[in-house]
């Protein structure tokens, strides 16, 4: 079945195999030349379109008496696909995407004034990142918390959240200690294969 875009169409596109376009660039449709058109230019659709592909004369003759079109997408980097819409599944869609601001709160109830959420920040920062792609803007808000908490409920309250912590580790401080890890992997691999070349044990 084909699936022409319209001319000047500029987003990304989904093409079926042989044929790929990359997920993340965008591609615009400059060209879409009937088959009797490329014939008329001195071109062979077969030769030229499909059988670089390892497709046949019975996938050609087809998509011929379909009537398709060999679609010329170029990417803003330069790089050229021509594919016929008949190895289209989508194109960009050219009306208006709906957005919306986006707010995600996390209501984590009353702590002492004294805890410092810089590293919760940052984590929220970077699973948020990670997940979907959009660096955030990370605010913290704080509301007066209505009652009053006497110490030995603090102490029990406190007990119970430092006992349920289970990442205390920082990216930076995850990453000095693969680095350390890897550091001693080499000198290992260092060592073993001096005693390698020390026993010529590779002969």
């Amino acid at each position: 079945m084909k699936t022409t875009p319209p001319l000047h169409a500029e987003g990304r596109y989904t093409l079926r195999l042989p044929w790929v376009a990359s997920p993340t660039t965008i591609y615009s449709c400059i060209a879409i030349r009937s088959f009797a058109d490329i014939f008329k230019l001195g071109k062979n659709v077969l030769a030229d379109y499909y059988a670089p592909k390892n497709l046949t004369s019975l996938e050609y003759e087809a998509d011929s008496a379909e009537g398709a079109h060999i679609v010329t997408l170029l990417s803003r980097e330069g790089e050229v696909i021509y594919v016929p819409d008949t190895y289209i599944e989508s194109y960009p869609n050219m009306n208006n995407v709906a957005y919306s601001h986006v707010v995600l709160s996390v209501s984590i109830g009353a702590l002492p004034d004294y805890i410092d959420l810089t590293f919760l920040r940052q984590q929220l920062s970077a699973v948020t990142s990670d997940v979907i792609g959009v660096a955030p803007t990370v605010k913290e808000n704080r509301a007066p918390s209505v009652g009053a908490i006497d110490p030995l409920q603090h102490e029990n309250l406190e007990v119970a959240r430092l006992a349920a912590i289970t990442n205390r580790t920082t990216d930076f401080a995850k990453i000095k200690i693969e680095l350390a890890k890897n550091q001693t992997l080499l000198e290992k691999v260092a060592m073993l294969e001096k005693i390698i070349r020390d026993k010529n044990l590779l002969n």
